[in-house]
């Protein structure tokens, strides 16, 4: 079953695409080299506002909604959070809940059609 996107923007040359959802824009990519170009904290950070500023609301400073910039202004609670979840996300965890991660999106799929 091939699926077709009419609100589908195709970015060239840098392998990434654009999906319009309703009122947003999801910018997708599909390589690690652009991954990484965007994980870079040097270059661009984290911004604290839209639904996520919603959340911080009620919620308070945590590991989603901390304000990380500038660094002099950190929030203390973003790096707490960080080390205490940083173990349980880290390659070796993830790879050892990919055989689950596996049969759950096969299931679901199954589930699907």
């Amino acid at each position: 079953m091939e699926t077709e996107f009419t609100n589908c923007n195709w970015v060239p040359g840098i392998n990434s695409f654009l999906l319009t959802l309703t009122e947003s824009v999801v910018h997708f990519i599909s390589t690690q080299e652009l991954a990484n170009e965007l994980c870079d904290e040097k270059r661009f950070r984290k911004f604290v506002g839209g639904p996520l500023g919603q959340v911080r609301a009620f919620a308070g400073d945590g590991l989603f909604t901390a304000q990380t910039y500038p660094e002099k202004e950190a929030e203390p609670n973003w790096g707490k959070a960080h080390r205490i979840l940083m173990p349980a996300f880290g390659p070796q965890s993830i790879q050892q809940m990919l055989p689950n991660m596996l049969d759950i999106g096969n299931l679901s799929r199954l589930h699907l059609y």
